[in-house]
C-alpha cells in the first residue's frame, strides 16, 4: 500500500512538470508562440533555448506547459543576422516580456509570432 502511494505521488508529479494536453484548463484560445534570444543575432543553441523553457518556467510564465514543439532557424528581416527558436503552442494568459536571463548577455523570450514577425523570419512558420 505504501509503496502504492509512493508510485501514484510521483507519477501526478511527473504528470504536472511535463507540458500540458491542449485542452488541460484553458484560460485563452491555444496560440503558437516563438521562444528565441531577444537580442538579435544570438548564438544560443536549441538546447539552450530549451533548458531555459524547462528550467525557468516560472520566468518565462510557461508554467502550464506547452505542446507541439518545432525547432526553427531564423533570420533578420533586415540584417543576414541567424538565430535558432522554438515553436511551441500555449493556452494561457502571460506576459509577452517574460525573460529568462541565460547570461548576462543573453535571455530567452517567448512572443506571440506578430510581436517578432517586424523583425525575424523563421522557418517553419507559425
Amino acid at each position: 500500500m505504501y509503496y502504492t502511494a509512493l508510485l501514484l505521488l510521483s507519477a501526478a508529479s511527473n504528470a504536472l512538470s511535463s507540458p500540458a494536453p491542449e485542452p488541460a484548463f484553458a484560460t485563452v484560445p491555444a496560440y503558437r508562440l516563438l521562444c528565441t534570444g531577444y537580442e538579435t543575432g544570438n548564438h544560443l543553441t536549441v538546447d539552450d533555448i530549451s533548458a531555459a523553457m524547462r528550467n525557468q518556467r516560472n520566468a518565462l510564465q510557461l508554467n502550464f506547459g506547452w505542446w507541439g514543439t518545432t525547432t526553427t532557424n531564423c533570420h533578420g528581416t533586415k540584417d543576414s543576422y541567424s538565430q535558432t527558436g522554438i515553436w511551441v503552442t500555449y493556452n494561457h494568459e502571460r506576459n509577452t516580456n517574460a525573460e529568462a536571463v541565460i547570461d548576462t548577455s543573453n535571455t530567452v523570450r517567448c512572443k506571440p509570432w506578430e510581436e517578432w514577425s517586424a523583425y525575424l523570419v523563421c522557418s517553419p512558420g507559425a
